[in-house]
């Protein structure tokens, strides 16, 4: 299970450093992909992945919107390993689709960690008030 939050650098290649704590668990190669419109990129690996997109794929594909996910999750999909100094390189394309920039946050989300512009982490969780916390809790 992925937790915790980490700040890092992105550099002007695209490669950001994982935190060690998530490389052990993720293995050599991650999946990354754009994660729905929350203005991030999830990272899974590859049986969490194959995990997710099962449960997509097995959706009759006679509906549009089964169709519809599937395209989602798979054109910003790709694979990416990690280099000697436990680096990624973030696809161009990911990086604007979130608009990440050097100052980049790492959080562990359970079964896949998520990587976030700084800005747009810090608004969101600034935003999570004890109020905002007890209304989530309260309607799950």
């Amino acid at each position: 299970m992925f937790l915790g939050e980490y700040r890092n650098k992105l550099d002007n290649k695209g490669r950001v450093a994982v935190p060690a704590k998530f490389r052990g668990e993720l293995g050599e190669s991650v999946i990354i992909n754009r994660y729905y419109t929350d203005g991030c990129l999830a990272l899974y690996t590859e049986e969490a992945w194959k995990g997710k997109y099962n449960d997509i794929i097995s959706q009759p594909d006679n509906k549009a919107n089964t169709r519809s996910m599937i395209r989602i999750l798979t054109s910003t999909a790709t694979t990416v390993t990690f280099d000697g100094q436990g680096r990624i390189l973030v696809p161009s394309n990911l990086i604007e689709k979130v608009g990440l920039s050097k100052n980049c946050v790492f959080i562990g989300a359970g079964d896949h960690v998520e990587l976030w512009p700084q800005d747009k982490w810090d608004a969101y969780n600034d935003g999570l008030t004890d109020e905002e916390i007890e209304r989530i809790s309260e309607s799950l």
